[in-house]
């Protein structure tokens, strides 16, 4: 030992997170294949002629993405994704609903075989998966309806769940021809030994294992369930065209008022005020945001900052216009963010995404939809059922 200190090595500096900014993302005519292996059932599907939209996803914005998706699957089914994820953090905030109506299941059976060990010759499903993470915490809500559910031949599976699949299908399926389950899961995601997968298992097991042991409950509960009412077409809000499951429906219809020629049939459109109102707002104001952009001269030659630019810009004019009590300085003002995430120095700079989103919003308040504008609608909706 010659008494001298050990040489020490100073610690790498730290890299700056990688910053990205997408602006928003538009999806027309595309396609996607859907898995959730998660299910009981596993569920597969391929959308097709899938439209919507992605908004502007950021790693440094407090706006959480949105997302709007829908598409359609076989000949009559519909696939709609909606939510929300924060780019910067998704286990602070996901909220992310998928939904299938109208899915034929035979299309299934290779994975109920493998998983069930059955295979499927008939039925159609209608999924409603909502998945929200807070704070790390999952929170899911599995809505599972079944439509004349035909079970096939049995198979040999080492990876089937251990489940009387067969009498939970006879006890669960309704006068109507239908089984309709709900199956809620929770757990926190930074369990290393959380999996979505066996927590909706533990709970379809539970689910079946009362089935089986105590079946005239379930029996007593299946009494009086309506079944489905043709009398009634469902519209996505603010919209009056006609969804390929609704056309299948009318198409039935037909058929059954054809063999009933002393039958009349009277249209009536309608509306729901809350749900029309606030699809319409959103609708206008886009329409309304997208006329602006195109009025506008662009000139800016950073063309990966150009749209985002002219939204802004647009979004500006248009609350100049509708919304003249709306303080742009202030909205400004609170709509900051560090200049640096790396060094907390105080510096501030404009969260545009937030910023744009939020007069954004005052616009979508602003905008007035009268008891006109809902008759207008319900009178639309009434026309495409007549002409379907």
């Amino acid at each position: 030992d010659d008494g001298q200190a050990a040489p020490t090595t100073e610690p790498a500096p730290a890299r700056p997170p990688l910053v990205i900014k997408i602006g928003a993302v538009t999806v027309a005519n595309g396609s996607a294949d859907f898995t959730d292996l998660a299910l009981p059932l596993p569920f597969s599907a391929k959308i097709a002629e899938l439209e919507g939209e992605v908004t502007t996803l950021s790693t440094v914005s407090a706006e959480p993405t949105r997302i709007g998706l829908a598409g359609k699957v076989g000949d009559f089914g519909l696939a709609e994704i909606d939510g929300r994820v924060l780019a910067a953090d998704p286990t602070e905030l996901t909220d992310v609903d998928v939904r299938f109506r109208n899915v034929e299941m035979p299309k299934l059976s290779p994975y109920t075989v493998k998983f069930a060990g059955r295979a499927i010759d008939a039925g159609r499903i209608d999924l409603e998966l909502g998945y929200t993470i807070e704070q790390s915490r999952l929170n899911g809500e599995n809505s599972i309806v079944i439509r004349e559910l035909k079970l096939g031949e049995k198979f040999e599976s080492p990876d089937a769940a251990d489940l009387p699949l067969g009498l939970a299908v006879a006890l669960l399926t309704g006068p109507d021809g239908t089984i309709d389950l709900d199956l809620p899961v929770s757990g926190n995601v930074d369990d290393p030994e959380f999996s979505v997968g066996s927590v909706v298992m533990k709970a379809f097991g539970s689910l079946i294992a009362k089935l089986v042991t105590s079946p005239f409950r379930l029996l007593g509960n299946l009494v009086g369930v309506d079944s489905d009412d043709f009398g009634t077409i469902e519209f996505r809000a603010g919209e009056p065209e006609l969804t390929p499951p609704e056309r299948e429906k009318l198409a039935r219809l037909a058929e059954a008022l054809a063999m009933r020629p002393s039958l009349g049939l009277v249209i009536g459109g309608v509306s729901a005020p809350d749900a029309d109102t606030a699809a319409l707002k959103r609708t206008r104001v886009e329409a309304a945001i997208d006329a602006q952009i195109q009025s506008m001269d662009a000139t800016d030659d950073a063309e990966s900052e150009l749209l985002t630019k002219a939204r802004r810009k647009a979004i500006e004019a248009l609350v100049g216009s509708a919304a003249p009590e709306v303080d742009l300085a202030a909205e400004r003002a609170a709509n900051q963010r560090p200049a640096d995430a790396t060094k907390p120095d105080g510096r501030q700079v404009l969260d545009e995404t937030a910023y744009v989103a939020a007069l954004e919003t005052r616009l979508i308040e602003a905008e007035e939809i009268t008891p006109a504008d809902l008759e207008e609608l319900a009178t639309a909706r009434a026309q495409a059922v007549s002409l379907a």
